[in-house]
């Protein structure tokens, strides 16, 4: 089985940073902007959406994704990018090790306009 961070298992460490990750964005807390948890956008459910700023923030467990998985990762980021969203994709790894420096590049992306 493929070991997260802290030696959990890969899909029980993205979990854990997806909370943690939810608690530094949910309710304003981040500089304001307002956040959605696994909203719909079009056909796909992302992790996170400032709507506002049409940013996307998904937050990956590292795995590596079959070349199916990958081709439909790549549709989606196309057909997000056609509806003008900038997507950001944050490893949990990273996310663990530097939280600072993911809320800093994630705040960049929003004041820069997201999209």
């Amino acid at each position: 089985m493929k070991q997260g961070v802290a030696g959990k298992p890969a899909h029980v460490a993205a979990a854990d940073s997806k909370a943690a990750l939810w608690q530094a964005l949910s309710g304003r807390r981040f500089a304001g902007f307002k956040f959605h948890r696994q909203e719909a956008i079009g056909p796909y459910t992302v992790d996170f959406v400032c709507r506002e700023r049409k940013l996307v923030v998904e937050l990956d467990d590292g795995s590596q994704p079959a070349l199916e998985s990958l081709f439909k990762a790549h549709l989606r980021a196309n057909h997000l990018k056609e509806d003008g969203f900038q997507v950001m994709h944050v490893k949990a790894t990273t996310w663990h090790s530097d939280e600072d420096a993911v809320l800093e590049t994630v705040l960049r992306a929003l004041r820069s306009g997201g999209g």
